[in-house]
């Protein structure tokens, strides 16, 4: 425990840094319906956000067209993993409706980890290209 918390704060910073640069890239994409992301000027709580947190976080909400985008898009992805559990150096994403969740079949919530941003957009861009 102790060696995770002598690098928690440049991860954290890494992990927001890359989900707000996502996050932009990812409202741009023809496959992509809608972004959640408090980083984003645009989301209801980005002013609240700003003054309450120093960075925006992980995870970032995608909606894609249905149920079956969603999953491909999760499964296609080589350094995204299907995961329930957030938080650690690796990105994870899951589908939420999969669990009961009142939520569009096609929302994926997506926990950005430490990887190379490049690296990683370029997997995500693969991945949303290919639906």
């Amino acid at each position: 425990m102790h060696r995770g918390v002598e690098t928690l704060e440049l991860r954290f910073a890494r992990m927001s840094d890359s989900a707000l640069a996502l996050a932009r890239r990812l409202q741009g994409h023809r496959a992509v319906r809608s972004v959640v992301y408090p980083g984003l000027p645009e989301h209801p709580a980005h002013a609240l956000a700003r003054r309450q947190m120093r960075g925006f976080g992980s995870i970032v909400g995608v909606t894609l067209a249905d149920k079956a985008a969603a999953e491909r898009f999760i499964g296609e992805c080589r350094f995204v993993r299907p995961a329930t559990s957030f938080g650690g150096l690796h990105s994870s994403a899951e589908r939420r409706a999969r669990w009961g969740d009142q939520v569009d079949e096609g929302f994926i919530r997506l926990s950005v980890g430490c990887e190379p941003l490049e690296a990683l957009w370029r997997d995500l861009q693969r991945s949303l290209d290919a639906l």
